[in-house]
This record gives C-alpha cells, structure tokens and sequence, in this order.
C-alpha cells in the first residue's frame, strides 16, 4: 500500500505535539521510540504492508484521543480509508 498525502498530514498532526522522547506503546506490548516511527513512515510511505500499516495504528490508538482522533475515524471505515491509502502492485 501507499500512504496518501492526507495519511501522512493526519500521521504528523498525531504525533507532533508529543515530547520529542515519547516511547509509544501498543496493545500487544510491543513499543517504539516515536523518532523510530516517524523515520520508518517516511522510508516506507511509498510502499508499506498493510499488516505494518496495521502495526503502526496500534500506536497510534494508544495516543490521547484528541490527538488521534482525525486519523483513527478514517481508519474505522472502509469507505474512508481510501482517503488514507492506496493499493499499489
């Protein structure tokens, strides 16, 4: 998949009012300094799995709700998400 231009804008909206050594975290127990994810999304927005786009979410569901809130209701609808990715060969 490809990130589109707006996945990208509501990605740093998210994460750029976070401290600069935010260690995010996931439901699964996994986490990530938030440097190393925004490195790894702008190596890999041209072309990502869609199970490490799926990682990358968990992320950011666990971020304040007001922050996450613009992506994560895109996310919820497949209807939407076509605003967020593209489906590339």
């Amino acid at each position: 998949m490809k990130c589109t231009d707006k996945f990208m804008e509501l990605f740093h909206n998210v994460i750029s009012t976070l401290p600069y050594a935010s260690i995010l975290k996931n439901g699964q127990g996994d986490s990530i300094k938030l440097i190393d994810l925004v490195k790894y999304m702008e190596t890999k927005k041209d072309c990502i799995p869609i199970n490490e786009i799926d990682k990358v979410i968990s992320f950011i569901a666990n971020i304040e709700f007001s922050k996450a809130r613009p992506l994560m209701e895109l996310m919820e609808s497949a209807e939407t998400q076509s605003q967020l990715f593209q489906i590339i060969q």
